[in-house]
């Protein structure tokens, strides 16, 4: 968490963040959790969990696009 802290003010558009061994080993399950929650509330990441490997969280940092033509 402390890194995550100190980066994320950093990241640029469309910057990536992969976190591995999200899934397994069970033992580092609470913090896997405990950082998928932070990361997922920030509202200018978008995160999605991969199934693969021990489990990868890829986060981007992605921002609204405007609206256009009323879509």
């Amino acid at each position: 968490m402390p890194c995550f802290e100190r980066f994320l003010a950093k990241l640029d558009e469309n910057g990536i963040i992969a976190a591995d061994n999200m899934l397994e080993p069970e033992v580092v399950r609470p913090y896997a959790e405990a950082y998928r929650a932070a990361v997922r509330a920030v509202t200018s990441l978008q995160s999605v969990l991969l199934p693969i490997g021990h489990g990868v969280e890829l986060s981007c940092v992605w921002r609204a696009a405007p609206a256009i033509g009323g879509l």
